[in-house]
């Protein structure tokens, strides 16, 4: 569960940013004739958070002695997966990644309970730790909009520079002050090596 915390206060900032900055990140590396597939990045960036939480819980299956337990969460992920892609095809790309993004509706209850049974951890166990970070990354997006609404004029190599160096510090303050503990746990680690 350590792990699962210290990876969602790494992984949900980095998402929510891509997901409240897609517009501008699509146009600085591909190009604005790209900009067609900003909500396909959007939908993956929101769905990636819990996709990473999940995929903690498969190691923890087998690590405890149940890699059929790991083996069954990959193929009713696979069958969600498909089944969604199909249902979600006609509507396009966007469809496609919507089909993508809510196979975690079936995933992620199913590998809570998997772990509740093989593992003893309670359902909201493997998600109560990324609390913390959901909590500052919406704090950081609720910044993060409406400034680079503030600074659409700007040139674009001054406006997503800011946005996200304004998104760090905010989530930065933010995690310091729900999870002030977060921060002495890197120094603890790198005390020890020393």
């Amino acid at each position: 569960l350590a792990g699962a915390r210290m990876s969602s206060y790494l992984v949900v900032p980095v998402f929510a940013g891509l997901a409240a900055t897609a517009h501008d990140v699509v146009v600085a590396t591909v190009g604005a004739r790209w900009l067609d597939i900003v909500p396909l990045v959007q939908i993956f960036a929101i769905g990636h958070p819990v996709r990473s939480l999940i995929a903690l819980g498969g190691p923890t299956l087998t690590a405890t002695g149940q890699p059929s337990a790991n083996l069954g969460v990959a193929v009713g992920d696979l069958a969600a997966a498909i089944a969604l892609l199909v249902v979600f095809s006609p509507l396009g790309p966007a469809g496609l990644a919507s089909g993508w993004a809510l196979r975690l509706l079936v995933t992620a209850p199913l590998i809570a309970y998997l772990l509740g049974r093989h593992a003893g951890l309670r359902p909201g166990d493997l998600f109560a730790g990324a609390f913390g970070a959901v909590a500052a990354a919406a704090v950081m997006v609720a910044t993060v909009v409406p400034l680079g609404e503030v600074l659409a004029g700007t040139a674009l190599w001054v406006r997503l520079p800011t946005v996200v160096v304004a998104g760090a510090a905010v989530y930065a303050g933010m995690t310091w002050l729900i999870d002030p503990k977060l921060y002495a746990a890197p120094r603890a680690l790198f005390a020890q090596r020393t």
